[in-house]
Order: C-alpha cells, then sequence, then structure tokens
C-alpha cells in the first residue's frame, strides 16, 4: 500500500482499511496496545514478525538478525507480486540490474 504527502505524518491507519495488509518486524512491546488498537479500527489484518510473542517467531541471532529480516521481506514481496499476477524476474516499468530484458 503506497502512502502519498503527509499521510504518514499523521498515522498509516489513516489510510488502512479492510483490505491492507501490514507486516511488522520487531514491534516494540509497548507498542503492542496500540497495533491492536489500528487493528481493531481499522479492520487491517496485522502480521507481527520477530519475538515469542509475534505472529512469527523468528530467532534472535544477534548482529545475523536485521539480514534475515530483509531476507523474509523479499520473500513476502516476491509472493505478493505472484499473488496479483506480476513476475518479480520480469519488472515491467523498470530495467531489472543485470536484466537485458
Amino acid at each position: 500500500h503506497g502512502n502519498s504527502g503527509n499521510l504518514l505524518i499523521h498515522g498509516i491507519e489513516e489510510s488502512l482499511g479492510t483490505h491492507d495488509m501490514v507486516v511488522w518486524f520487531n514491534p516494540p512491546k509497548e507498542d503492542r496496545k496500540r497495533i491492536a488498537e489500528m487493528q481493531e479500527k481499522t479492520g487491517t489484518k496485522v502480521m507481527l514478525i520477530g519475538d515469542e510473542t509475534s505472529d512469527w517467531d523468528i530467532q534472535n541471532i544477534g548482529v545475523w538478525s536485521p539480514l534475515v529480516h530483509l531476507v523474509i521481506g523479499w520473500r513476502l514481496l516476491d509472493e505478493m507480486a505472484k499473488i496479483v499476477g506480476h513476475n518479480p524476474d520480469c519488472p515491467l516499468r523498470i530495467k531489472k540490474v543485470g536484466n537485458p530484458a
């Protein structure tokens, strides 16, 4: 979901609806209540990735944890693109580095 202008300044929940999904890596424990409230008010699906209190528990491996989160994000984006009928290996409007097509 793309947000333009100052929507992010006021809060992402102003642009979310029941058709949206938020994937949140390592949300601070103090924000969990706010996340639940946002989910309840907007109907947005929220998936928490990170510690043992998340929907998807990822073991903390120290300095390598951010790389694991990045790879998970890439895989999620790849699968979402395929679901909506896009081929991430052949972008339509941009030229992928190393892709002569």
